[in-house]
């Protein structure tokens, strides 16, 4: 996605660019990406699990 191109911008008396305008569903887009790395971040310390132990952890609790 091209945000400079779907972008509309405020510039002040001086022609510097003080504000961007998005597309919602760009903004919704962007927002998500932040909430989903605040997320990771916030887990970066929890104990890892292998894949085959979450797999058999997924099984006994019939998830999969």
């Amino acid at each position: 996605m091209n945000l400079a191109k779907k972008a509309q911008y405020i510039f002040d008396n001086k022609g510097k660019k003080t504000h961007a305008v998005l597309p919602f569903e760009v903004f919704e887009s962007l927002l998500e990406d932040t909430n989903d790395i605040k997320e990771a971040k916030s887990r970066k310390k929890e104990k890892k699990v292998s894949y085959e132990t979450m797999k058999q952890n997924l099984i006994k609790n019939g998830k999969l």
